[in-house]
């Protein structure tokens, strides 16, 4: 009797455990999909942050190219501030379709800032491009001396 006694409480514990992580599993399976969640916005934002450095670079580096090659008596003005970019807030079910407009305006706006600053910069390419022009169709017999001794 001592062991079914025994066998009969460690089966009552085993069903106690069960019990207890039955309930406790809902709470386990939406703690890992807010974490699988958060885990696949954060590669989409290093991916995207990779794809923002990368372009900073060669913009960077067509900036220093362009700049070596021309020179000008005043300094570039600074590029315009972007409207600063904020996370796009959480919303309900029922205030989905607000909170998706909301995120398409600021993206919108995000997008049209982005526009004028290379707009900006393709007009400022382009004034290299006539200066470098000018300066080659000024001296053609400068460059043409230059190349035959």
């Amino acid at each position: 009797d001592d062991e079914h006694a025994l066998i009969a409480a460690y089966a009552g514990t085993l069903r106690q455990r069960r019990s207890s992580a039955g309930g406790c599993s809902g709470y386990a399976t939406a703690a890992a999909a807010a974490t699988a969640a958060a885990r696949q916005q954060m590669q989409l934002l290093e991916d995207e942050n990779r794809r923002l450095q990368a372009e900073y670079e060669q913009l960077k580096n067509s900036t220093t190219s362009s700049s070596a090659c021309i020179v000008s008596r005043a300094p570039p003005p600074p590029p315009p501030q972007l409207p600063p970019v904020s996370p796009a807030p959480l919303a309900s079910a029922g205030d989905g379709g607000a909170a998706e407009a909301r995120m398409l305006r600021a993206h919108k706006g995000r997008l049209e800032a982005r526009m004028s600053l290379l707009e900006e910069h393709n007009r400022q390419l382009e004034g290299q491009l006539a200066r470098l022009r000018r300066m080659l169709s000024a001296s053609p017999g400068q460059s043409q001396q230059q190349q035959q001794p």
